[in-house]
């Protein structure tokens, strides 16, 4: 099994499990603090989090990249197209959110920015989980025979 495979697996489940605990947990937090808390923790979390998912997402986006150019098939094609969609809606998406709870000053502002991230990061989280559904598959068989 080719070492970019197993790498582009760590990356994505690592992903996967952080996605889920940002969407499920971190961002409805958000929701619960009050607008003088809101941009200090925002602050905080978006900085911190950074040096968790960058070295990721970058190792990801490397690994799915080399196994298409090294292993270019449709499945190949299909994990780089996913993890471009990833990075699509993150920098299109989610950072401009970000941005915008940055800079936002009353609450009901606040609260409509954070719905709209927690709806919005459905997309990364749906990517992430057929990202993963479809190399955890590949792990077994067909992969295997052309990776």
């Amino acid at each position: 099994m080719s070492y970019l495979f197993v790498i582009n697996v760590g990356t994505t489940a690592a992903m996967f499990g952080i996605i889920w605990i940002v969407q499920l947990v971190q961002y409805p937090l958000f929701a619960g603090l009050n607008s003088r808390d809101f941009h200090s923790w925002h602050r905080f979390h978006s900085n911190r989090i950074t040096y968790i998912v960058a070295p990721l997402m970058i190792g990801d986006l490397i690994a799915s990249g080399a196994l298409a150019w090294f292993y270019l098939n449709i499945w190949s094609l299909v994990l780089l197209g996913l993890t471009i969609g990833v990075w699509f809606a993150t920098f299109t998406i989610s950072v401009p959110i970000h941005a915008a709870l940055e800079k936002a000053t009353n609450s009901s502002e606040i609260e409509r920015l954070i719905r709209r991230l927690v709806s919005t990061n459905w997309i990364r989280t749906a990517l992430y989980c057929l990202k993963l559904v479809i190399l955890l598959a590949g792990t077994g068989s067909y992969f295997e025979k052309i990776i």
